[in-house]
């Protein structure tokens, strides 16, 4: 196993390379020549020019597995093992940390915290290397073999996925990272099912007394995983933000963030060094937030912060002179597992 796993490794492995490298500088220059002071024109390009460097190595690592499994070519014949699982599973092994390269510089160009990135991190991974079982299965079904268990296979993944990208587009990313467990174990599930289908497919035999048990289990637990998903989903807090707007004197100006605590009551000022979400708001007199374009505000409340459909009541207080204020944190904990929403802590700085 370990010679194909270094044979896939060494196949393009300079070109591989040469695009990785070339995405990184472009994703640098973006940052500092392009758009350097236009932040969602500059992740936009960003995430583009990573979407195709990625989209290149998948389709290069493909053609790898077509051109020894698929259409039968010898060139594999030498290596041992050289099932077509382990094939297989070696072009997909090293597909994955791929996938773990290309949403690391995803994530370097985000301007989150470190356990943020983690906690997307995990789950872009995976969802990376899903669409790569996905592309191979139509990069065999455009081959023309045509086989019940890829068909019965790529059905499957193809509509579990729509529902995942369906929560997404509707603003469901978070729950992703809110059911971390769950949802990773889903992806994962669904990649696995997807791979033991391409082998069937491509004529791996199987024990079918051990096969038929484990993808029963395989496909019951993604069933359970999705159920879950969409059950936090559906039981989401949606809140009304339709408020007319009423102006505070007292809000308005630039806060700059100093700490993040479970409540505001007996505040202790301090300010902390963890690396925050949000660094600053700037409270403008139209109601609108400088710094969050899809938020806005009026007393008593910003709306539409984190989300869509959030209500964030805030607080002001002055304490040892200065003036503080507090800013209910709605994340997915909130909107999907109903738990206490902690405060952003924001002093006043102009």
């Amino acid at each position: 196993m370990k010679s194909l796993i270094k044979y896939e490794f060494k196949r393009d492995f300079y070109k591989i390379i040469c695009v990785i490298i070339g995405v990184i500088i472009c994703t640098c220059l973006a940052k500092t020549l392009i758009y350097p002071n236009q932040h969602y024109k500059m992740v936009l390009f960003q995430e583009i020019v990573i979407i195709v460097g990625f989209l290149y190595v998948i389709d290069k690592k493909i053609a790898h597995l077509a051109k020894n499994v698929i259409f039968e070519n010898k060139e594999h014949m030498m290596l041992i093992p050289k099932s077509i699982l382990q094939i297989l599973s070696a072009n997909a092994l090293v597909v994955y940390l791929y996938c773990i390269v290309f949403v690391s510089i995803l994530l370097s160009t985000l301007d989150i915290s470190n356990s943020i990135k983690i906690l997307r991190g995990f789950i872009y991974i995976n969802i990376a290397f899903l669409v790569y079982v996905l592309f191979t299965c139509l990069y065999i079904i455009s081959g023309q073999i045509i086989k019940k268990p890829l068909l019965a296979t790529i059905s499957g993944l193809l509509v579990t996925t729509s529902i995942i990208i369906i929560l997404i587009l509707n603003g469901a990313l978070e729950i992703f990272t809110t059911r971390i467990v769950i949802s990773t174990l889903l992806i994962i599930l669904l990649s696995i099912l997807g791979i033991i289908g391409i082998a069937v497919s491509l004529g791996h035999k199987f024990n079918k007394k051990k096969s038929v048990t484990i993808v029963g289990v395989l496909i019951i637990l993604s069933i359970l995983n999705l159920g879950i998903i969409i059950h936090s989903y559906s039981n989401r807090i949606i809140e009304n933000i339709d408020i007319p707007f009423t102006s505070d004197e007292r809000v308005i100006g630039k806060w700059k963030t100093v700490d993040f605590v479970e409540d505001y009551q007996g505040y202790t000022p301090k300010e902390t060094e963890r690396k925050l979400y949000i660094n600053s708001l700037t409270f403008n007199e139209d109601g609108s937030i400088q710094e969050r374009k899809e938020s806005n505000w009026t007393k008593g409340f910003v709306l539409a912060f984190p989300f869509e459909h959030s209500k964030s009541q805030y607080i002001i207080q002055v304490i040892n002179g200065n003036t503080y204020l507090f800013v209910q944190w709605k994340s997915g904990d909130y909107i999907y597992r109903h738990q206490k929403p902690n405060y952003y802590v924001l002093r006043k700085v102009d």
